[in-house]
């Protein structure tokens, strides 16, 4: 799976699965033609999710694998952009190391102003 994921992790996974695969500026431009198409064009809400957006009694943010322009399309092709800007969107490009790791959430955490919360 390719999705949630920055460009440069997606070229590992490619490589690893596909060890012949040329991952050139050609194919990687292809493959952020055929995303960015589908963030613009193919996107829509989960049935009901709104209303949890509108919900204010929860502090929500998105912490993404995918780049600022990346999400910020994503916002405004489904509408949500209402509910997520730069206060509360976090994304692959703001942190060191990408998903899988937990910097991005650490960020969202720490900007959201949420205290960690031990679970026994």
């Amino acid at each position: 799976m390719l999705i949630g994921i920055s460009e440069k992790d997606k070229a590992k996974r490619l490589k690893q699965h596909f060890p012949h695969l040329t991952i050139d500026d050609t194919f990687k431009q292809k493959l952020n033609t055929l995303h960015d198409y589908g963030m613009k064009h193919l996107l829509v809400l989960t049935e009901g999710i709104e209303e949890i957006f509108k919900d204010a009694r929860f502090k929500q943010c998105i912490a993404t694998g995918g780049t600022k322009y990346q999400n910020d399309t994503k916002n405004h092709t489904t509408g949500i952009d209402k509910y997520f800007n730069t206060n509360n969107c976090f994304t692959a490009d703001m942190v060191a190391t990408g998903k899988p790791a937990p910097d991005i959430f650490l960020l969202a955490a720490k900007k959201c102003k949420l205290r960690q919360i031990n679970v026994l």
